[in-house]
C-alpha cells in the first residue's frame, strides 16, 4: 500500500488541517462559554456551505482526471480556480448581509479570505493527490497549521472576527506551499471558455451530492440553533468537535485509496473497510468510558453535559467512516447518481427526525437523528454497490464475493 505510507502522510495533513480550527474552538469555548462556541459553530457551518457553493465536487473531478492521466488536467485546474474566484466574489455581499452587527467590519474580509483560500486549496491538493504527492499535501497542511497555531499563541480572543482572521492566515500559508509544490508542467493553465464548460459539465453530477452532503453534515447545528438557541448548539458542537479530529484517520485512508479506485485498482478496499470498522469500535468504547472527563478537560466544566450526545455521535462516527469509503467506490464506478439518491433519502430522514426530536430533547435528540440517518445512508450505499456496475470497474458484489480482484 503505499499501504501505510500514503494514508499516514494524508493523516498528517488532515491532523495539521484540523488542529487550528479545533484549538480556535477550544479557545473560544473557554473564553466565551457555550454561547460563543455556538456562534462560532454557526459561522463555520455557513462558511462551509459557502465553500461548497464554490467547490461543488471539483476536487473529485480533478483528482480523477490527474490519476487517470487525462490530458485536460491542467486546464481543469485553471478552470477550477477561475470559477472559484468568481464564486467567492459573488458570495461577499451575502457574507456582509449576514455579518453580526456587534462584530468589526474587517471580519467580513477575513471571512471572505477564509472562503476563497480554502476553496482554492482544495483544488491544489486534489491535483497533488491525483499524482500521489501525499508528502507535499502534508507539508502544505503543516505550514498552514504552524501559522495558525502561531497566531493563536499571540492572539487570545473569543471574538468571531479574530478567529476567522487566524483561520484565513493559516489557509494563506497552506496555499503558498501547495501551489509552490506543483511541478511546472502540472501548474494550472489559463482556461478557455471550452475548459470552463467542460469542467462544469463533468462536475455537474457532483453538485447535487456536495450541496446535499453539506446540508447533511451541518443541518443539525443550524436547526438546533434555530430551535433551541446558540448555547445548546454550542454544547452539541463541543461533542462534535471532539470527534472531528478523529475523522481525519478514515478521511486520510479514503484520500489515499481513491486515486487507486479511480484507476481501477480495488485491491485495498476490503482491508480499508476492516481497519475503519475497528477504529469505529475503539472510538465508541472510548466515548463511553472517558467522554465526560475529556469534554470537561478540553472545553471546560460547562461542557461535561455534552457526554450524552457524544456517545451517540461516536456511533455516527463509526457508520459515517465506513460510508465515506463506500461512496468513494461509487465515485470510482462513475455512479454519482446512486450516491445522490442515497444521500437525498438520508437527508430527508435526518431533517424530519431533527424537527421531531430537537425541540424536546435538544442536543441529544439531534444526535439520535444523526445516528438514524447514518444507518440509512450506510445501508443505501451497500445496496447500491451490490448492484452490477456500468463501465470499466468490476461489480462490487463480484469483487466482494471473490475477496478482491485477482489482478
Amino acid at each position: 500500500m503505499k499501504r501505510l505510507r500514503s494514508p499516514a502522510l494524508l493523516a498528517t495533513a488532515s491532523l495539521a488541517e484540523a488542529l487550528v480550527p479545533f484549538f480556535v474552538g477550544v479557545l473560544v469555548a473557554r473564553i466565551g462559554g457555550p454561547e460563543a462556541l455556538g456562534r462560532l459553530a454557526i459561522a463555520m457551518a455557513l462558511l462551509l456551505v459557502a465553500v461548497t457553493a464554490s467547490e461543488l465536487g471539483q476536487n473529485v473531478v480533478l483528482t480523477r482526471r490527474v490519476a487517470s492521466g487525462d490530458p485536460r488536467a491542467r486546464a481543469g485546474l485553471g478552470a477550477s480556480l477561475t470559477l472559484k474566484a468568481g464564486a467567492t466574489l459573488a458570495l461577499v455581499p451575502a457574507i456582509a448581509w449576514a455579518w453580526p452587527a456587534d462584530e468589526p467590519a474587517w471580519g467580513i474580509l477575513a471571512a471572505a479570505a477564509q472562503l476563497g483560500l480554502s476553496s482554492a486549496n482544495i483544488s491544489a491538493t486534489a491535483a497533488l493527490r491525483g499524482r500521489g504527492r501525499f508528502g507535499q499535501v502534508a507539508l502544505a497542511s503543516l505550514a498552514g497549521a504552524a501559522v495558525g497555531l502561531l497566531g493563536l499563541t499571540f492572539v487570545r480572543s473569543g471574538q468571531l472576527s479574530v478567529a476567522l482572521g487566524v483561520l484565513a492566515a493559516a489557509q494563506s500559508a497552506k496555499a503558498s506551499v501547495a501551489f509552490g509544490w506543483l511541478p511546472r508542467d502540472e501548474r494550472p493553465l489559463w482556461p478557455r471558455a471550452s475548459d470552463l464548460r467542460a469542467l462544469v459539465a463533468e462536475t455537474l453530477p457532483f453538485a447535487g451530492i456536495v450541496v446535499l452532503g453539506v446540508a447533511y453534515l451541518k443541518a443539525d447545528v443550524l436547526l438546533l440553533a434555530s430551535m433551541t438557541g446558540a448555547a445548546e448548539a454550542g454544547r452539541y458542537a463541543a461533542a462534535a468537535r471532539l470527534l472531528e479530529a478523529l475523522k481525519l484517520l478514515p478521511t486520510s485512508l479514503g484520500g489515499a485509496l481513491f486515486p487507486d479506485l479511480a484507476a481501477g485498482r480495488w485491491d485495498d478496499l476490503r482491508r480499508s473497510l476492516v481497519a475503519t470498522a475497528a477504529l469505529g469500535a475503539v472510538v465508541m468504547l472510548a466515548a463511553s468510558l472517558a467522554g465526560e472527563p475529556a469534554l470537561a478537560a478540553v472545553f471546560g466544566p460547562a461542557f461535561a453535559a455534552s457526554v450524552a450526545p457524544l456517545r451517540i455521535l461516536a456511533a455516527c462516527f463509526a457508520l459515517g467512516s465506513l460510508s465515506g469509503l463506500l461512496v468513494l467506490a461509487l465515485y470510482a464506478r462513475h455512479d454519482e447518481s446512486g450516491a445522490l439518491r442515497a444521500l437525498t433519502l438520508a437527508l430527508g430522514i435526518k431533517l424530519a427526525a431533527n424537527l421531531g426530536l430537537a425541540p424536546t430533547f435538544g442536543a441529544t435528540g439531534v444526535a439520535w437523528a444523526s445516528l438514524l440517518s447514518e444507518a440509512v445512508l450506510f445501508a443505501s450505499y451497500l445496496r447500491r454497490l451490490a448492484q452490477p456496475a456500468v463501465g470499466r470497474v468490476q461489480p462490487f458484489a463480484e469483487w466482494a464475493s471473490a475477496g478482491g480482484p485477482s489482478s
